[in-house]
Order: C-alpha cells, then sequence, then structure tokens
C-alpha cells in the first residue's frame, strides 16, 4: 500500500485516455511478459454496485465477469510456479499472462473463489495472515467496516483442500504484521512491517537489530504454519499494505520467500528479480468495463503534479500551534490534490541552504523536532497523497565546526552554500547513515 521513500532531490521537476485496442499490444520476440497481476480480497454476492462499506470487497457476479472477460480478451491466468519458472530462464510466459491474487484469507475463496477457478481451471494465489487461521470462536479482528470473526476467515483443511487440487498456491501474508504500530511521539499507527517501534515509556524508538528480529521472528512462524498445515512451505510473500523494506525482503528470501508483491502499478516484465512486483487492487466493486477500461488505460500518460512543502512552516515550539499548522497544511494539500510531495526532512532556519538540523532521529545531526513521520503519515493517509523525503546530498553543517571544516570541500561553490567532501570515505559514511 504504501510507501513514503527516500528521493535525493535538486530540482522539482490527471490525465487518463482509453485506447481504441483492447488489452496491450503484443510483446516483441524476446523481450520480457508482462505480467499482470489483479488483486483481491472479499468476494461475496451482496456487495453495493456503489458505496459499499468494504471498499475492498467486489461481487461474485463482477469478479465471474472478470474471469469470462479475460477468457475473452486473450488474457492467460498463469500460476506462480510458471512465473518462478520464467523468471528462471525456463518456459516462458504465454502472451498476456495474469495472475490472479487473493489477500488476507478470507472464507469466501474457499466458498465462491474456488468453484470459478475450477469451472475455468485458473490457477490463483492465496496470501493468508496465518494468526487468522483457525482462530478461536470467542476472538474478533476489526477489519474496518464491521468485526471479522473465525467464520470468516479460511480454516486450515480449507487452504489444504484448494491446494492439494493443483489450482492454487498459499503465501504468506504475514502472521500478526497486518496492523498499525506506534511511529512516533504523536501517536500514529504505521504498517508494523515496516516501522520502528516507538516506545513512549523511554522515548525512543526499536533500532535496526530489534526491527530485524522481530520481522523475522513473525515470518518464520507464518512460513512453519503454512508448511505444517498444507504440506508446503510458501513462496512468496505479500506484503501488508503494500508495506515493506529491504530487510524485510532479505529476511523473506533466507526463508524461501523470493516472490514479493507491491500495490504500485499495473504490471510487471517478470526477469531474475520477483521483489515488487506490480498488482491492480480491485476496489470500489469494478465492473467488467471498469476493468476492461482500466486495462486500456496507458499509465504513461498519467500527470504528475508535485507539490514542495518546507517543513520549517510547520515546526513550532508550541506543539498545540504545530499541531494547527499540520491541520492547515494537510487540508490545503488534499484541496490542491497533487500527486505527490516532497517534504523536506531538514531545517535550514538561517536560509543558507544547508542542513542545520533534520526533523527525525539520527546520529549525526541535531534533531529539531521528531516531525517527519508523523507529517508524511498524515499527507499520505489524510490527503492520499505520495509523500518523498526531501533532503540534500552534501549541504549539511555538522554541530561540530572543527569536523565541519575538517569534512567540508577545499574549494566551495559560487554560491555558497557549505558542502561536505564526497571523496572522503568518512563522508560517504556519514550521508549513507543520514539516508
Amino acid at each position: 500500500m504504501q510507501h513514503i521513500r527516500t528521493f535525493l532531490a535538486t530540482s522539482l521537476a490527471v490525465l487518463a485516455l482509453l485506447l481504441a485496442a483492447w488489452g496491450t499490444p503484443a510483446r516483441a520476440s524476446g523481450a520480457p511478459a508482462q505480467l499482470l497481476v489483479l488483486s483481491y480480497h472479499d468476494i461475496r454476492d451482496d456487495v453495493a454496485p456503489h458505496g459499499d462499506p468494504d471498499g475492498f470487497a467486489t461481487s461474485t457476479q463482477n469478479f465471474a465477469a472478470h474471469l469470462d472477460w479475460l477468457a475473452g480478451h486473450g488474457y492467460h491466468p498463469v500460476s506462480l510456479s510458471q512465473v518462478i519458472e520464467a523468471a528462471r530462464g525456463g518456459a516462458p510466459l504465454p502472451e498476456r499472462p495474469v495472475l490472479l491474487t487473493f489477500d488476507d484469507g478470507l472464507r469466501s475463496v474457499h466458498d465462491r473463489v474456488f468453484p470459478l477457478l475450477q469451472a475455468y481451471g485458473y490457477p490463483a494465489l492465496v496470501a493468508v495472515i496465518t494468526d487468522y487461521v483457525d482462530m478461536v470462536p470467542e476472538r474478533r479482528v476489526d477489519y474496518g467496516h464491521r468485526e471479522f470473526t473465525r467464520d470468516d476467515f479460511l480454516t486450515w483443511e480449507q487452504l489444504r483442500r484448494m491446494r492439494e487440487s493443483g489450482l492454487v498456491e498459499i503465501a504468506s501474508h504475514s502472521h500478526d504484521l497486518h496492523r498499525g504500530i506506534l511511529s512516533n511521539p504523536q501517536g500514529n499507527m504505521t504498517p508494523a512491517a515496516t516501522t520502528l517501534q516507538y516506545d513512549p515509556q523511554t522515548g525512543r524508538y526499536e533500532d535496526e537489530e530489534a526491527y530485524a528480529r522481530r520481522i523475522r521472528a513473525d515470518l518464520a512462524r507464518s512460513v512453519e504454519l503454512i508448511e505444517k498445515h498444507t504440506g508446503q512451505r510458501p513462496r512468496a510473500i505479500v506484503w501488508p499494505y503494500a508495506a515493506y523494506t529491504a530487510i524485510g525482503n532479505a529476511i523473506a528470501d533466507e526463508l524461501g520467500m523470493t516472490v514479493s508483491f507491491d500495490l504500485e502499478g499495473r504490471s510487471t516484465p517478470v526477469g531474475p528479480d520477483l521483489h515488487g512486483m506490480a498488482r491492480l487492487l480491485m476496489m470500489g466493486n469494478p465492473t467488467v468495463l471498469d476493468l476492461a477500461a482500466e486495462l486500456r488505460r496507458d499509465l504513461e500518460l498519467d500527470a504528475v503534479r508535485a507539490l514542495q512543502i518546507d517543513l520549517d512552516a510547520v515546526y513550532d515550539p508550541d506543539p498545540a500551534q504545530q499541531e494547527r499548522n499540520l491541520d492547515v497544511l494537510v487540508e490545503r494539500v488534499r484541496r490542491i490534490k497533487p500527486t505527490h510531495v516532497y517534504l523536506q526532512a531538514f531545517a535550514d532556519p538561517d536560509g543558507d541552504g544547508a542542513a542545520d538540523a533534520l526533523y527525525f532521529p539520527n546520529r549525526h545531526l541535531p534533531v529539531r523536532a521528531d516531525l517527519f513521520n508523523r507529517v508524511a503519515w498524515q499527507l499520505f493517509s489524510r490527503a492520499g497523497v505520495q509523500v518523498y523525503a526531501w533532503m540534500p546530498v552534501l549541504a549539511f553543517r555538522l554541530p561540530d565546526a572543527e569536523r565541519q571544516r575538517a569534512l567540508a570541500i577545499a574549494s566551495p561553490e559560487a554560491d555558497g552554500i557549505p558542502r561536505l567532501d564526497f571523496t572522503r570515505p568518512e563522508v560517504r559514511r556519514l550521508i549513507t547513515e543520514l539516508y
């Protein structure tokens, strides 16, 4: 789902058109296949045509129409095994390959999806939250529009039956990472798979070693349960909310899950690296016409509307005023409706172009306020924009004046901005640690 990324910015750099032909053109001979991956959640008979409380649900009628349309327009559903084989140089994928995926391990996958997969002979990937499978009868899970019980989730027996059919492969959706954890002093809850957890008692963040141990323990438990109950280790991880890190992917690789999925874009060329594969999220109960229009849309024609936002303008020593500033900012961004925000993660109160302090905890510069995570998440979750950290590359003013002189470039540039000397190993290490 998410995603906050680092962007080295020195400058800042919606239109959608329907094409006349159905689908995408055939690929050139020898070119890697563009794999279309469709991401579904709940499939129900009673989904409202518009405005259903569960925005991720698709009606059984619309889902069946999707399968029929794919079959009639030259798409070829493929299995995860076929994708992995093609990535390793084996049999190539057919023209217009499509992988069907189902997240969260909901009971409807067995009751409504599986019979249709059998009727069409289509393979699929089912990603389960292992902590929700066969959970105790009295447990309740907050699923947004209502609480879900064990009757809403798959059982191990149902998963085993689907896997043994040869049509369904089971992926991990984590054991217990499908939730938010405390990510900053202001109380934001952000995805457990990517967050260094904040401890309000100590005022400290989880370090990378503790984070890696937590992720490893969770994924190992998920793998163990899937193998124990279905007879096959998962080969793919579908990260909750599509939020992941390089550390998480490396741990998943070590556990045998060398395929991972994103929710950015629509299709991905199948090559040796199967990390972060794009998926098209089915939301709002799309009809077959909605699906057809989306697959005809040229993504290269999508516009980028970007804003640059200076956190110095949001910061205030008075926390109450700072929160008011943030609310005004979020509302303004919502009205402007950009697609991307480049959010200044450093403080430059004297305006000399160099970072005197940062808005996130670090080991090299002062922290003016632990604010970047808070503002970035509010913009992402409340204004619906992609947020990138805007940081200098070399223009940092270290708190130790003597160290600054020792590490600065010998001949400053004409603009007068103080910069560190990237030819020094110590500077390269410092910059790497900041990022």
